[in-house]
């Protein structure tokens, strides 16, 4: 009985280390693919699709997956398919009090509806977050700004 209990210590250990080493993997990429968004959000978009299982990340890993995802997407220049990524941020980001990533994800939900052609759902992703706007990052408030009055120019 007792080989068997050693048996059964080892497994669990190696699979404890092997559990700690794919969530440091993922931090990793996260951490690389959130410094290179900006400037080479090609290789980005490579590093968060080398995330494997990312369903298994806690909620506040698995939000910034779906931001960071989705921002690679729209930064690339591709199509959004559908809403269900961002909103996994969305729905994170609205219970926090980062008011800057919340804003953030308001702002590439926008983006995605844009994208699918819901004009009004864009709008009111775009103007959400306008009664509340304490957003340090002025870049967001620009974008939004920028895409609305696209939004108004193309309906006319």
């Amino acid at each position: 009985m007792k080989p068997y209990i050693n048996i059964i210590i080892f497994i669990a250990l190696l699979v404890a280390c092997i559990s700690c080493h794919h969530s440091t993997t993922q931090d990793i990429l996260l951490q690389q693919a959130n410094s290179l968004i900006q400037v080479a959000p090609d290789s980005s978009l490579c590093l968060l699709k080398k995330i494997k299982q990312p369903e298994l990340m806690n909620k506040r890993k698995r939000a910034e997956y779906a931001l960071l995802l989705t921002q690679a997407i729209d930064k690339c220049y591709l199509e959004h398919k559908t809403d269900s990524l961002i909103l996994t941020a969305v729905n994170f980001y609205k219970q926090q009090s980062d008011k800057n990533q919340k804003a953030k994800s308001y702002f590439y939900l926008g983006r995605v509806y844009q994208d699918n052609n819901n004009i009004l759902g864009a709008i009111k992703a775009y103007l959400s977050q306008f009664p509340a706007q304490i957003i340090d990052n002025i870049t967001v408030r620009i974008l939004q700004y920028l895409y609305l009055l696209i939004i108004l120019l193309i309906c006319q």
